[in-house]
């Protein structure tokens, strides 16, 4: 999906590469940058100007409108994202607590996302701490993203899909979790699962911390 081809410098740190393509007529820009990312892990969002193109790992929707000006502007810039089937983006979401105003519950609400704590949510220090997303209906998830977190252990953490509201009464979503290059979480599902709840929960007494879920159907 085209989306506006200007950034701030906050995209700077989601560059996960760039490329500068030979003068061709054979392929069109678009389709050769896009080839490219889709070899690249976390690769969701390619800018080009000229025959060079840069590639990040950002979120970016059609909520986006751009800063207007800045350091990354681009002839064009073509986002991944609305194409995965994120579930999460704009999706009903409660907590078992809520830390403070600054970490709220909505760390899926956001149209432009590159390591920035801008929607995020942190528990209080709890028993079983637990976030939820409602989808409203039951969607099968194969695949989860969240792009930053904290105070998460690892070996702990579960994530979890189903139909019920008791996160304990849903299947954990395997493998266990493991950490993308820029601090976040990642899950490809061995077995998806239908559900139209999904949950983050370490069951323990801990607290957690996530920004910029992405709940994937495909």
């Amino acid at each position: 999906m085209e989306v506006d081809n200007s950034f701030p410098d906050t995209i700077a740190p989601c560059l996960l590469n760039s490329y500068i393509f030979q003068p061709t007529d054979k392929m069109s820009m678009n389709l050769r940058c896009g080839a490219v990312c889709s070899e690249i892990p976390y690769c969701s969002l390619y800018c080009f100007k000229g025959n060079k193109c840069d590639f990040f790992h950002a979120k970016v929707t059609n909520a986006w409108v751009g800063p207007g000006s800045g350091v990354f502007a681009y002839d064009y810039c073509y986002s991944i994202h609305p194409a995965l089937g994120d579930v999460a983006l704009g999706a009903t979401t409660a907590s078992s607590s809520v830390y403070s105003s600054f970490y709220n519950y909505y760390p899926t609400q956001v149209n432009f996302f590159c390591q920035t704590e801008a929607a995020c949510y942190e528990s209080l220090v709890d028993n079983s701490p637990w976030w939820r997303a409602d989808f409203g209906s039951p969607r099968r998830v194969t695949r989860v993203r969240i792009s930053l977190t904290a105070l998460i252990d690892i070996n702990i953490v579960e994530f979890r899909v189903g139909n019920d509201t008791t996160v304990t009464n849903n299947p954990e979503l395997l493998p266990k979790p493991t950490f993308t290059p820029t601090f976040g979480l990642e899950v490809v599902a061995e077995t998806p699962i239908v559900g139209r709840y999904f949950f983050v929960t370490e069951p323990h007494y801990s607290d957690i911390r996530i920004c910029d879920v992405w709940v994937l159907t495909k």
